[in-house]
């Protein structure tokens, strides 16, 4: 045998296994330095969904907060890595989103102003000033293998990373708004969230939506606070370094914000508000759930805590004519009740409840409140000489306001009534017509203004095209209210109105929409209820 062919047999297996040496080694460096680098760009990129998803639960929490509704959102909380033929990816991250433990909110020293119901006003004095309010956040806390990400946390109010105890945004904030600083809105939130895994859909349900803002202002002509526990997260001082700060350069009202933390108690901070001076506030009290979409609520829906009744006080009609009784129930958060029982009882006179159609109610009557927490009945005056009083119960309120009065004054035909010159000189100009709507001028030549509180159409009457002066009645069925959308039929019965029509010593417009196109020629019968009583019919 040649020696030197043995050698040369040797040599290429030496170098065969270098080779294979120098390709492991290889393929460890890339796995350690390559693959991880790789990760942390798709974690990164899986990070940033996330946030966009929360600032979208948290569009969805402010909606919910808002109307009556239910709206949903899936959050990005894990990640999909590349598919590896050799190489090895780490397992999924144990990401979570999940609802923090209850701190408390309040807002103190305010009142409702006068132009609110009797009730509203007891309420917000008893109930709403210097009450602590209970909410949660929800916070997603990533735990990437290999990203070092920041948590991020939602609340009623805004959406924030958390950098060491101090929030980055991630949507502008809601708590205080307008030109100065005149709208205060308090969203609470609730609900029982906790998940993980590559996908979570979050579900955010109107507990007690707020349609309608209450008119507050200072109860004792000095300042309005608002005390905060901290959202997760964040410390005192990090919250006014951030969010305190841009409240104090964006708002007139806001004067102060400071750390309002007390010995070894949470973390708060108390903002201060302008009061006095004349100065009004436009407070929102709200309360949404958020939980899993697959997951069952487990927040109630807040009981009837008051009633209030339109048209407050002494009311005047003529002897025999009908008038309307029309309450409204609110909860905790002064928002409507949907679903509440009302028990109206004529406690003085010989006056009846009646329903739309005129049929007898007798002298006591249960009615259920509407979605917007309306509850309604007729009085029927004929054959009555005595003021009629009507007693109203909110039968499962909470509070100790849960009855309103109405005090009808019944007049002798062709008696004027204290104070209702107003609405009984008001008359009508010369509608226009605009495609399906017209638009009638209400004319007040004496000075004082007055309030429409119901109305209803008795006719709609077509002159017909050719026929010299004939007509018919047209395939008419309802007018919308254009300033509030209400639906009358027509013929119907005078309906309360969702929202009062204010007739100054200017005068007004009052815009019908319906479901018709109108022609010049037409008219219509429609019958107006004023807040004082008198109830007029105008042909227009």
């Amino acid at each position: 045998m040649d020696v030197r062919e043995g050698d040369r047999a040797q040599s290429v297996q030496v170098g065969v296994i270098f080779l294979f040496g120098f390709l492991i080694v290889g393929l460890s460096v890339y796995q350690v330095a390559v693959v991880p680098e790789q990760n942390r760009q798709v974690e990164f990129n899986a990070y940033q969904q996330a946030a966009a998803d929360l600032t979208d639960v948290r569009n969805d929490v402010l909606a919910t907060a808002e109307r009556d509704t239910t709206l949903g959102t899936t959050v990005k909380t894990g990640v999909q890595y590349p598919s590896r033929a050799i190489f090895v990816n780490p397992g999924p991250p144990p990401n979570r989103i999940a609802t923090t433990g209850e701190r408390n909110v309040s807002i103190e020293n305010v009142e409702a102003v006068d132009a609110e119901a009797d009730n509203a006003r007891a309420f917000v004095a008893n109930n709403v000033s210097d009450r602590s309010y209970a909410t949660r956040d929800v916070r997603y806390d990533p735990n990437y293998n290999v990203l070092n990400a920041q948590p991020m946390v939602v609340t009623g109010q805004q959406a924030y990373r958390v950098a060491g105890d101090r929030p980055i945004p991630l949507a502008s904030q809601t708590l205080i708004g307008g030109e100065e600083g005149e709208r205060i809105h308090l969203t609470t939130i609730d609900g029982d969230l906790s998940a993980g895994g590559s996908t979570v859909p979050v579900t955010s349900d109107s507990v007690s939506a707020s349609t309608r803002a209450t008119t507050i202002r200072s109860a004792d002509g000095g300042d309005i606070t608002l005390r905060l526990e901290t959202p997760a997260g964040l410390s005192a001082d990090g919250w006014i370094d951030r969010t305190g700060r841009d409240l104090n350069g964006t708002y007139a009202r806001v004067l102060n914000v400071e750390n309002a933390t007390t010995g070894g108690g949470p973390e708060r901070v108390a903002v201060t508000l302008a009061g006095g001076g004349g100065r009004s506030y436009q407070l929102r009290l709200s309360r949404v759930e958020v939980r899993s979409a697959d997951a069952a609520s487990t927040v109630e829906d807040p009981e009837p805590a008051y009633i209030t009744s339109r048209g407050e006080g002494y009311r005047t009609v003529s002897a025999g004519q009908r008038t309307a009784v029309s309450t409204r129930v609110r909860d905790e958060f002064t928002n409507p009740v949907e679903g509440a029982t009302v028990r109206f009882n004529v406690t003085r006179s010989n006056a009846t409840l009646v329903d739309a159609d005129g049929q007898s109610l007798g002298t006591t009557h249960e009615v259920t409140t509407t979605a917007e927490g309306t509850a309604s009945v007729r009085v029927d005056t004929a054959g009555v000489t005595e003021d009629v009083r009507v007693n109203a119960t909110a039968v499962d309120a909470t509070s100790e306001f849960d009855s309103t009065t109405a005090e009808i004054q019944i007049l002798e035909t062709g008696t004027p009534a204290p104070g209702e010159q107003a609405s009984a000189s008001i008359t009508t100009g010369s509608p226009s017509i605009s495609g399906d709507s017209v638009t009638v001028p209400l004319e007040n030549p004496t000075g004082e203004s007055a309030t429409i509180e119901a109305l209803g159409f008795n006719f709609y009457f077509e002159q017909t095209p050719g026929r010299g002066g004939g007509g018919n009645n047209r395939d008419v069925s309802s007018a919308t209210l254009a300033s509030t959308g209400q639906t009358f039929e027509i013929p119907g019965p005078i309906d309360p109105l969702d929202q009062e029509i204010a007739v100054p010593a200017t005068g007004t417009d009052v815009t019908f929409q319906f479901d018709d196109t109108p022609r010049e020629g037409d008219f219509f019968v429609i019958t107006v209820q004023f807040a004082d009583g008198v109830t007029r019919t105008f042909f227009v």
